[in-house]
């Protein structure tokens, strides 16, 4: 006598949707660029060009004030520098950008505050990824007592020379 036959295998299962919405890009492909110059005329455009752009707009003070309410390291030592009534280093700054950087976002990150010198772009770089260009606002346009615009040029001297620097007038 012969055994019953085998029942076929099931065909396979259809291959998976594919997304309706395009995905985010990966942290590190998406462009970072800065808003470098006196702060209202910098504060002005950002606001124009991030919608414009799909653009995620990260502040250092708005990423510190956020990590003082968390429990985690960094707002452990926000809290304590705020105690001793202290200026947060730019080692921590870093760290609070580079986790802000690594987290899904827009198409576009723009740095406001941040670096404020050569060599704050230098560490910037090193900890997070290539800034792919500055945007520096000159003119007039509320620089604040910390001297935005001054600071603002010490960073756009070490871009200029790559060819990193878009100079826009303030008020156009």
């Amino acid at each position: 006598e012969e055994a019953p036959a085998a029942a076929p295998e099931p065909p396979p299962p259809p291959p998976a949707a594919r997304p309706t919405t395009p995905a985010q890009p990966p942290p590190r492909s998406r462009p970072l660029v800065l808003l470098l110059g006196a702060e209202g005329a910098r504060d002005e455009l950002c606001a124009l060009l991030a919608p414009r752009v799909s653009g995620r707009v990260l502040r250092t003070r708005d990423l510190a004030a956020a990590a003082t309410t968390e429990a985690s390291e960094e707002g452990g030592e926000l809290r304590a520098l705020m105690l001793e009534k202290k200026i947060v280093p730019a080692s921590l700054l870093l760290r609070l950008l580079a986790r802000a950087l690594a987290a899904p976002a827009a198409s576009v990150d723009l740095l406001v505050d941040f670096p404020r010198s050569a060599t704050q772009l230098a560490q910037l770089e090193k900890a997070t990824k290539p800034v792919l260009c500055a945007v520096h606002v000159q003119g007039v346009g509320g620089s604040t007592p910390s001297g935005s615009a001054a600071l603002a040029e010490a960073v756009v001297r070490s871009m200029r020379e790559g060819g990193r620097v878009a100079e826009v007038a303030a008020g156009r």
